[in-house]
């Protein structure tokens, strides 16, 4: 791992390509998620997938967890940790450097935005440092709804559309090697939050048909 995080870098080019760039770096949205461990919960609530590629993803948030609150998402690929970049850093590298930080400090600074964005940015060779990121604090204490949620049971959230909305208002996204569906996003004030719908929830079955396996619902 590198002793700094990345520098952005943005090479000589046009109006339209810088305009372009700045949208897509705007579009991606770079967050500084600060995680920070609630008293009497030993865990921070993700898992990073364990591929050899860089650089390191998001596999997993777990619902009413710190990482879920602060806003991790899966997919999110991680570039710097508490301001060292991680972007080349491997499995065992990154997972250490978590764990030395939650030991030591009680909480981790992490530099992440989606992977699909990370590959575009790339693309431009674009490299993100933290002055970009939308910078996001975990609660410093559990949130209510966290607290009074049932947790790992499952439950019918009947969503439907209704004058007032043109969408369902919830974003999907594949688990790790495409297996299980997550629920990535809810819109605030949508039939999918008014249903009941969380972030980080698993779909098991769509209209009674269980998914549990697949990688898309159909």
């Amino acid at each position: 791992m590198s002793s700094k995080a990345s520098q952005t870098k943005v090479p000589p080019t046009d109006n339209t390509e810088v305009h372009e760039i700045s949208s897509l770096i705007h579009e991606a949205n770079v967050r500084l998620c600060r995680l920070r461990l609630w008293l009497n919960r030993q865990a921070i609530g993700f898992q990073i997938s364990p591929s050899s590629s860089s650089p390191p993803v998001i596999r997993m948030v777990e619902s009413n967890s710190p990482a879920s609150a602060v806003g991790l998402q899966i997919c999110d690929a991680i570039l710097a940790i508490n301001n060292q970049n991680v972007s080349e850093a491997n499995f065992q590298q990154v997972t250490a450097a978590i764990k030395t930080a939650l030991d030591t400090k009680g909480g981790v600074d992490l530099l992440v935005v989606q992977q699909k964005f990370y590959k575009e940015l790339r693309k431009k060779d674009i490299s993100m440092i933290s002055s970009l990121a939308n910078v996001l604090v975990t609660p410093s204490t559990m949130p209510a709804d966290f607290l009074n949620f049932p947790k790992h049971q499952p439950r019918t959230c009947d969503i439907h559309l209704n004058k007032n909305n043109k969408t369902f208002g919830f974003e999907v996204v594949s688990g790790d090697d495409d297996i299980g569906m997550y629920i990535q996003e809810v819109t605030p004030n949508s039939p999918a939050s008014d249903a009941g719908l969380r972030k980080s929830d698993r779909i098991i079955e769509i209209n009674g048909t269980y998914i549990e396996q697949d990688s898309k619902p159909n």
